[in-house]
C-alpha cells in the first residue's frame, strides 16, 4: 500500500459515512462471500439505484437502454461490485456484476410494450445463462401509470394465452423450447416496481429472473418545463416509439391522428 492508499483510507476513517464504505467494501471482497450474501447485497443495491434513477429522470428521460445501464453499471462500481457492459457469452450481455467469484447478469430493455419487454426476456433464457441460479431484467418505463405497466407484464408473463399466442408466431423449430421456457411460470411480486419469475430452462434447471423496473416518464407541466423545447421534442420521440410499438402488439388499427399530434409536437417551432 503506498502513501497515496494510506491518505485515503485515513481521510475516510475520519467519517462516519467513510468508515461505514469501508466496512462495506471489506465485506464485498473478501474471498469467502457466499452466493446468497452476494445476490442479496446486490439486489438491496440495485433496488437504491433504480430508485435514485427516478430522482433523476429529468436527466436521463431521453436516454437510450445501453446509457441508462451504463449508469447503473457505474454506481455499482462504485459501491465496490466488478462491474462490465455488452460482456462476450453467448453474445453481448447488457449488465454483467462480479464479486468473490460470483457472477451475475441481466438484460435491458425500455418497456415500449410487452412484447418488446418479452425479448430481452428470451435473450438472457435462450442465449446467455449458462450454469446461473438467478439472472435479471432492468426494464425502464417512459410512459404514464408505470404500476400498471409492471401489472400487466405481470399478467402477460402468467397468462398461458398471451405466451401461447407469441409462441405460436415464433418458428416450428423454436416451439418447443419457449413452451418449456414459459410452461407454469411462477411469479412473485416484491414491491410495486419489483418482481421475480421462475422458468424451467432448456438445459434441465431452473432459474429465478429479477425483473428491477424503473417509473422513467418525465412531463412536467410547470411554465419552465412546458416551454423547454428539448423537453417536448423528447417526449414526441418517446410517444412515437410508445405508438408504434403498441400498434404492433394490438390489432387495432393504427392511431393516425395521434401519430400527427406527435409529429407536430415533433417539429413545431
Amino acid at each position: 500500500m503506498n502513501a497515496t492508499d494510506q491518505t485515503e483510507i485515513k481521510e475516510l476513517m475520519s467519517t462516519e459515512a467513510g468508515l461505514s464504505k469501508l466496512i462495506q467494501f471489506a465485506k464485498f471482497n473478501h474471498k469467502n462471500v457466499s452466493y446468497q450474501y452476494f445476490i442479496e447485497v446486490l439486489y438491496e443495491k440495485l433496488d437504491n439505484i433504480f430508485a435514485k434513477l427516478e430522482n433523476s429522470r429529468d436527466k436521463i428521460f431521453s436516454h437510450d437502454e445501453d446509457a441508462i445501464t451504463g449508469l447503473i453499471a457505474a454506481r455499482l462500481e462504485e459501491i465496490g461490485f466488478n462491474t462490465s457492459e455488452q460482456t462476450k457469452q453467448n453474445g453481448s450481455v447488457d449488465l454483467t456484476v462480479e464479486l468473490g467469484g460470483h457472477k451475475w447478469i441481466a438484460e435491458a430493455k425500455i418497456a415500449y410494450s410487452n412484447s418488446k419487454i418479452l425479448e430481452g426476456l428470451l435473450q438472457l433464457l435462450t442465449r446467455y445463462v449458462t450454469r446461473d441460479e438467478k439472472a435479471g431484467l432492468l426494464i425502464y418505463i417512459k410512459k404514464p401509470k408505470s404500476i400498471d405497466v409492471v401489472k400487466n407484464w405481470d399478467g402477460f408473463l402468467k397468462n398461458s394465452k398471451s405466451l401461447e399466442s407469441y409462441i405460436a408466431k415464433k418458428n416450428p423449430e423454436l416451439q418447443d423450447d419457449l413452451n418449456c421456457i414459459f410452461s407454469n411460470v411462477k411469479t412473485t411480486s416484491h414491491t410495486p416496481m419489483i418482481l421475480s419469475s421462475r422458468h424451467n430452462l432448456v438445459r434441465g434447471t431452473e432459474i429465478n429472473i429479477r425483473h428491477f423496473c424503473a417509473d422513467l416518464y418525465y412531463n412536467p407541466a410547470d411554465s419552465s418545463g412546458n416551454s423547454c423545447k428539448k423537453q417536448r421534442k423528447d417526449n414526441a420521440l418517446n410517444n412515437l416509439a410508445n405508438l408504434y410499438f403498441s400498434h404492433l402488439e394490438s390489432k387495432n388499427n393504427f392511431d393516425t391522428d395521434k401519430c400527427i399530434e406527435y409529429l407536430e409536437r415533433l417539429f413545431r417551432d
